[in-house]
This record gives C-alpha cells, structure tokens and sequence, in this order.
C-alpha cells in the first residue's frame, strides 16, 4: 500500500466564506426535511431552538458547555502542528478550528 502526498490548493476567503455558507444551507436544507417528516413545522421548530439557546441564560451555558471539548480539540490540534514544526499546517488549522473538525 502506497500513500502519495499531494500539495492542496489554498482557496480565496471568498470560496472559503461560500462553502461555509453553502454548507449552512445544506444544514438547514435537510433539518428542514426531517422535521417535516416528523410532522413538525420547520419555521416553528427554527424559532424555538433559537430562542431557548439564545435568548435563555440556560441556552447559552448548555451552548458552551457542549462547545468546549471541541475548542480544547482545535487547541491540542494546533499545538500538536506546532510541536511538529508544521507552521504552514498550523496557520490553516487555526484558520478553519472553528469549522471544519475532520
């Protein structure tokens, strides 16, 4: 089994901020669907989970409690890059550590 590397191309900020939003869309796209096949109006269900992560003090506690395993992740990942001396991984990790967790 061979393992060929190859050189990724660095996309624009443009084609990055597209593919974010393209891939909110999606999210929101196939949430839509399935909440439709549960019997759920879609709009209502978008407005209560906005409101009860938002707009509650609770919401906003449980929203970060579930976001801190993945923020100490993207911290390990770049210290992990940088204890390799990979600075050019390191710059692109820190970058994108907020959306894109493979």
């Amino acid at each position: 089994m061979q393992i060929f590397l190859e050189k990724r191309n660095n996309a624009t900020s443009w084609a990055r901020l597209l593919m974010l939003g393209a891939a909110l869309l999606l999210v929101l796209l196939i949430s839509w669907f399935f909440f439709l096949a549960a019997g759920i109006e879609p709009m209502a269900a978008f407005r209560i989970i906005g409101e009860e992560i938002f707009l509650t003090k609770y919401g906003w506690q449980d929203l970060l409690v579930k976001a801190a395993p993945l923020m100490f992740i993207g911290l390990g990942r770049c210290h992990l890059a940088s204890q390799m001396r990979l600075f050019g991984i390191l710059a692109q990790k820190v970058s994108f550590t907020w959306v894109h967790l493979p």
